[in-house]
């Protein structure tokens, strides 16, 4: 598959550029300009390369910690079957990663605090490769 780096070092260029961050939380889930990346890394979709994803942690006004996700849904421990706006999506668990807010574009909505408390907790059997209790 062809990569399209050439339009997203365009978008990237004005995202990097613009000044303003949105105010944002943990446990929202949000638009993000995720981009489109090397290999097997997860990029963003359509004509911006945006994604929603979930905000794990905020670091500070700048910079945090997000999982994106999908419509599709898999049955492995790399993927975890989250629900909001009564849809289920996948948490791609192992594409977690640390963004600059600027990347934020809309919020689509927050998760219910039990809902996230069990996505975290998959974070950290996947990472911690143990059972880690809420």
């Amino acid at each position: 598959m062809l990569k399209n780096f050439i339009s997203w070092i365009k978008i990237k260029f004005n995202i990097h550029t613009h000044e303003k961050r949105p105010y944002f939380n943990e446990r929202e889930v949000w638009w993000s300009s995720f981009g489109q990346n090397i290999g097997d890394e997860e990029n963003g979709k359509g004509d911006n390369f945006m994604r929603p994803v979930v905000v794990i942690r905020k670091f500070n006004r700048n910079i945090c910690l997000v999982v994106p996700t999908s419509s599709i849904l898999k049955d492995n421990k790399f993927y975890y079957e989250i629900e909001y706006k009564n849809q289920k999506y996948s948490a791609l668990l192992s594409h977690l990663r640390t963004i600059d807010v600027k990347r934020l574009r809309r919020r689509i909505t927050r998760l219910d605090s039990k809902e996230f408390e069990r996505l975290v907790s998959a974070l950290k059997e996947l990472v911690f490769r143990q059972k880690i209790d809420p």
